[in-house]
């Protein structure tokens, strides 16, 4: 793990795709990760998973704030996971139970972890590494509604520390087969609040009274949330 880490960091360094380049010819990056992955899957995977995924699903679902924010992981003061899979709920994303609910008094969305069935499994670079989530859970408006699905960047890690935050509980979930220098973890939530602009909203606003409305179509909304999850 520990020479993954050092290996990622180095590619990340040399920048061997800028990202003009990646928005010139898309297949590069993904052409580049084969090429890597023949020299260490491991090492594919997880720069794929803290970096270019990352980076990919604040460009394609984030505000201007958190398009900001990737300037801290192209500098390496951060690094990002993918937090979709649950214990109960691995491919049926539609089932996925973790909640993320508006207060409108704070302005914060409150996320937890409403039984054992909803925690966060198999999450690459969360295990010992990740700073950052970019989590999967349902919204809930303060009506009490449901919204569905949708992408929250949150912090999970101090970054100079690297303990989880208070209302956070990571654990680290051992080697995983052909992949051993990816630390794989899981994650729980107990009222964890984050704020209102952690949610990747392109497409949607949430009012300061916590009305839920889609700048365009309701089809287009759910297209950019599964383009993300497609590309995760």
């Amino acid at each position: 793990r520990r020479i993954t880490f050092q290996r990622m960091k180095r590619l990340i360094e040399m920048n061997l795709i800028s990202e003009e380049q990646f928005i010139a010819n898309p297949m590069l990056a993904p052409a580049a990760g084969q090429v890597v992955g023949q020299y260490n899957w491991s090492l594919c995977a997880k720069k794929f998973l803290a970096y270019e995924y990352f980076i990919g699903s604040a460009r394609s679902g984030g505000s201007e704030q958190q398009n900001k924010f990737m300037e801290d992981v192209f500098q390496f003061k951060a690094l990002g996971c993918i937090s979709i899979t649950e214990l109960g709920h691995g491919s049926n994303t539609k089932a996925l139970r973790t909640t993320a609910t508006f207060d409108a008094k704070t302005q914060e969305f409150v996320i937890n972890t409403p039984d054992l069935q909803a925690t966060k499994v198999w999450s690459g670079v969360l295990g010992q590494n990740a700073t950052h989530a970019s989590l999967f859970a349902q919204l809930i408006t303060p009506d009490g509604v449901g919204r569905g699905l949708h992408t929250f960047l949150i912090p999970v890690r101090d970054p100079n520390t690297l303990l989880p935050f208070s209302g956070i509980r990571i654990g680290d979930m051992g080697p995983k087969i052909g992949l051993n220098g990816i630390d794989n973890g899981f994650m729980q939530f107990t009222n964890y609040r984050v704020p209102k602009g952690a949610l990747l909203n392109r497409n949607v606003i949430i009012t300061e009274a916590g009305e839920y409305k889609l700048k365009s179509a309701k089809t287009k909304s759910q297209g950019i949330t599964l383009g993300i999850l497609s590309l995760g």
